[in-house]
């Protein structure tokens, strides 16, 4: 069994949280695709309040105001499925805003912790999604996708959080063995990397 637990004295000590998911799964390459399924609770921390948590689990999303102490769902996310990859990323700079991939069900985005979720249009697929720096003259960050946009598969980046898109995959350069990690630099534009299980690491050299 999985549990969220918090330590207040830099990890000497834990504490089972209350109120959160409770998953039975655990890491044992039973993927249908030979790969490992290993999670189905997903966690993460507010970028800006250190005692906002969210976790999200079977198509509901938790959220602890008291740095992990409790939990409580705020909302549920349609379509959730253990099989897929999801991501649960909080927006650096602004507390409160988060997005969720959940591979073929879409992208979905919060603004109020998880009170409420909007589905971000023309996203059919978000397999990979991750923060980077933000182009010259904005304030607003980048944000790269790997997955599907208005039917077509690539690698996006948006810089206006999701209302438009761009391709930017190089066709000549597949990735390949199954995309599994993607982080993209918060210091140099366009500088962005993804890991595979088996085939290596990219990277995309920024752009000029």
């Amino acid at each position: 069994m999985q549990y969220a637990y918090y330590s207040s004295d830099k990890g000497r000590s834990w504490t089972m949280s209350r109120g959160s998911p409770k998953s039975p799964s655990s890491c044992c390459h039973n993927g249908p695709l030979g790969i490992d399924i290993a999670y189905s609770t997903y966690l993460a921390a507010d970028r800006v309040s250190s005692e906002v948590v969210y976790i999200y689990d079977q198509g509901s999303f938790y959220v602890s105001t008291d740095g992990s102490h409790s939990f409580s769902v705020f909302s549920k996310i349609p379509g959730f499925n253990e099989e897929n990859h999801i991501i649960v990323l909080p927006m650096p700079g602004i507390s409160g805003r988060v997005l969720v991939s959940t591979d073929f069900n879409g992208l979905w985005r919060t603004d109020n912790m998880g009170k409420t979720f909007t589905q971000i249009e023309q996203v059919q697929r978000a397999m990979l999604i991750s923060f980077g720096k933000e182009p010259e003259g904005s304030s607003l960050l980048s944000l790269y996708l790997m997955g599907r946009i208005s039917n077509m598969d690539g690698i996006f980046v948006s810089y206006d959080l999701g209302l438009t898109w761009t391709n930017i995959q190089d066709i000549n350069i597949p990735i390949g063995d199954n995309p599994w990690s993607m982080c993209s630099d918060r210091s140099e534009f366009g500088r962005l990397f993804i890991g595979t299980l088996g085939r290596g690491i990219y990277y995309s050299s920024p752009v000029n």
